[in-house]
């Protein structure tokens, strides 16, 4: 049940990370709230839990920005 509401928070904040931050973009710059997300998340808990997050979050941005 933790593993799927990681995933649905990372989907979540890729999908804001897409569509509403640039929006707020400073001199076309904007953060990423995933990868915010992912830092302050492989902090607070242990490395496994690092690895698989980082690794879900890696595999999610590649499906959305490939130009295939």
């Amino acid at each position: 049940m933790r593993r799927l509401i990681m995933i649905l928070i990372c989907v979540f904040l890729l999908i804001i990370d897409n569509t509403l931050l640039p929006f707020f973009a400073v001199k076309d710059y904007y953060p990423s709230s995933l990868f915010i997300f992912i830092i302050f998340f492989s902090i607070n808990t242990d490395y496994w839990d690092a690895i698989e997050i980082g690794v879900i979050s890696g595999i999610l941005q590649d499906l959305y920005f490939c130009q295939v």
